[in-house]
């Protein structure tokens, strides 16, 4: 069998290879396919789709790269006058059940015709011809004698024996590596299963040139990727979440118009700062969806109410605080101190001026009440026009009711000069001081129960803040225990918490903030103002609660954003144009009936040469 290349200086394959150095890197592998097997299958449609979606960085690749036509993958090209002639095969192994020792044999010229009944091997060595040299559809791998011994391994090999012109060339020991031998590519090999090529156009075909269908075959698989790349795109449409066909959020707010304008170029990070909603803004939210739900004069006058008693219990706080002050409580043991210090010195002017009286104990605070209730006694009862003490003869005593002798009188007279004398008058003062300074602190109102409503009221603000309170006025309850029993003791004075007075006042001050807030939702403008906040902050939480959605969505935008980028890739009307430039140089040829082709499909093997 005697095959004859082209002499052409530039082959038509040699021409598509030159035109597809600048194509997508897959349409390049998609010829180097086309080249070595003829038609693709639908495996070689998927990997060649995802090899375009890695280009544009769709998918990963994983463990599949595109392998661009290259010189290596084009049939040899001996030159004008050589031809490549096919002279025998010998020594062949491991290939399907080949008997060994066989020779087949080629004649140097005419046609060779290799007979023999089905499952005779004449499949086997078109096989290893197949993989050797050109052909539109090499095949799948070659397999072993599966008849062998299990676990016994005989390598695939064959020896070839060619010549290019009339040279005998070194016999080629082939072993299956899937690239056609650089010289013998020049021989193509047409079997059955090559047929469709060249019967596959529903016009009549002329005899073209190997390589002249290829534009065509490059142009279906364009198309039939642009239609997979449709059917994917439309599986992205099917897969939009039905919250941005019916979204909870408004069309007015931000979000709305963020999300109703979200493409394959958005920013996504800006998405999720709108969606953060700080503390703050949440309790913002939810007070202007009470304030917007009930009467706002109602609810104002209700938090001025609670203001109320919250002040009461700061401003009591305060007092409590201003009382057992470092300074007042020194002040009252100053006070008393120099009190006892007075009435000391009254008792031992007492005692020098009265030891000699029948009855002990004069001057002395019991003695002084009953002075004094017999003095209050005389002006306002039984003496009204009469100086105190009465000692005109005649006149009875005020406390044993006996008529007044000139000693009795006497004594009486003493005792007054004695109350009267600056001594006492001294102790008198200070003491009446020190009581007056002492009565505040005793009239503290330190009590729990007396502190319960403004207690009820900051505890809705938190617990912590109750607490605060509560363990002041503990504190404060045990300051002034220590403070009164300091007074005729050593006792230490017990510490003051700090006032959490300041505290209750912010809580005062942000209430009148929220009831100034309720007065002005009386005004329908003002109430239009707060509605459209709670609306903004309201949406920013539907968005938090459904950003992973929206960057689905923004994933599935970019992705059909990238397949309509893809579909660039599909155009057709530069392989149109390579198809009519190669074609030119051939439009004249004689049109054959595709009857030819037909014919020689039931053959196993044909060789042909240069038309």
């Amino acid at each position: 069998m005697v095959i004859v290349s082209a002499a052409a200086p530039l082959t038509i394959l040699e021409s598509i290879l030159a035109w597809s150095a600048d194509r997508p890197e897959w349409q390049r592998d998609a010829l180097r396919r086309i080249v070595q097997q003829g038609k693709l299958g639908d495996r070689d449609i998927a990997e060649l789709a995802t090899l375009c979606l890695a280009e544009h960085g769709l998918v990963q690749p994983g463990g599949l790269a595109a392998l661009p036509l290259e010189q290596k993958h084009l049939p040899a090209h001996p030159g004008a006058t050589n031809s490549v002639t096919l002279s025998g095969m010998r020594n062949i192994s491991g290939v399907n059940h080949l008997a060994p020792g066989q020779n087949l044999t080629f004649s140097a010229a005419g046609l060779t015709i290799v007979y023999g009944a089905n499952g005779s091997g004449k499949s086997g060595y078109a096989r290893i011809l197949k993989r050797i040299c050109r052909t539109r559809n090499p095949g799948a791998e070659i397999l072993t004698n599966i008849y062998a011994t299990a676990g016994v391994s005989v390598p695939q090999q064959a020896t070839i024996d060619y010549a290019v012109g009339v040279t005998a060339e070194k016999p080629l020991v082939w072993s299956d590596t899937g690239i056609p031998h650089p010289v013998l590519s020049a021989v193509g090999i047409f079997d059955s299963s090559c047929t469709a090529v060249h019967i596959g156009s529903k016009n009549e075909i002329a005899a073209r040139p190997f390589g002249l269908d290829i534009p065509d075959e490059l142009a279906d698989v364009s198309k039939r990727l642009e239609e997979r790349f449709t059917g994917m795109k439309r599986q992205q449409e099917s897969t939009r979440h039905a919250i941005f066909a019916a979204p909870p959020w408004k069309t007015t707010t931000a979000v709305g118009k963020a999300v109703a304008a979200l493409n394959a170029e958005s920013d996504l990070a800006s998405f999720r700062a709108l969606g953060q909603l700080t503390v703050d803004e949440q309790m913002r939210n939810q007070q202007l969806k009470e304030d917007l739900a009930r009467d706002p004069e109602a609810a104002a006058r209700q938090i001025r109410l609670r203001i109320g008693r919250i002040r009461s219990l700061s401003d009591n706080l305060h007092t409590v605080e201003d009382t057992l002050s470092d300074t007042n409580v020194a002040a009252v043991q100053n006070l008393h101190h120099g009190a006892i210090a007075a009435r000391e010195a009254a008792r031992v002017s007492a005692e020098s001026l009265f030891s000699s009286q029948p009855l002990a104990g004069v001057g002395e605070p019991v003695w002084r009440e009953l002075w004094e209730s017999a003095r209050r006694y005389s002006e306002t009862r039984a003496y009204l026009e009469r100086p105190f003490p009465p000692a005109e003869p005649g006149l009875h005593c005020l406390l044993c009711q006996q008529p007044l002798t000139h000693e009795a009188a006497a004594r009486m007279r003493s005792f007054e000069d004695f109350v009267c004398d600056d001594t006492e008058t001294m102790a008198q003062t200070k003491e009446r001081a020190a009581r007056e300074k002492l009565r505040p602190l005793l009239s503290l109102d330190l009590l729990l129960r007396q502190q319960a409503a403004g207690l009820d009221e900051i505890a809705s603000e938190g617990p912590a803040l109750r607490t605060t309170v509560v363990r002041f006025l503990a504190t404060a309850r045990l300051r002034r225990f220590t403070c009164i029993r300091s007074l005729h003791s050593s006792t230490q004075v017990a510490s003051l918490a700090a006032n959490p007075a300041s505290q209750l006042d912010e809580v005062i001050q942000r209430l009148e903030m929220r009831a100034t807030e309720l007065d002005q939702l009386i005004d329908p403008i003002a109430r239009r103002r707060c509605e459209q906040e709670r609306d903004e902050l309201e949406d920013r939480g539907h968005l938090a609660a459904s950003i992973s959605l929206v960057e689905s969505e923004h994933l599935r935008l970019l992705t059909v954003a990238l397949l309509e980028f893809c579909a660039k890739d599909f155009a057709t009307t530069a392989i149109t144009n390579l198809g009519n430039k190669l074609a030119q140089p051939h439009r004249d040829k004689v049109k054959l009936s595709r009857r030819g082709p037909v014919l020689m499909a039931g053959l196993d093997l044909i060789a042909y040469g240069r038309i």
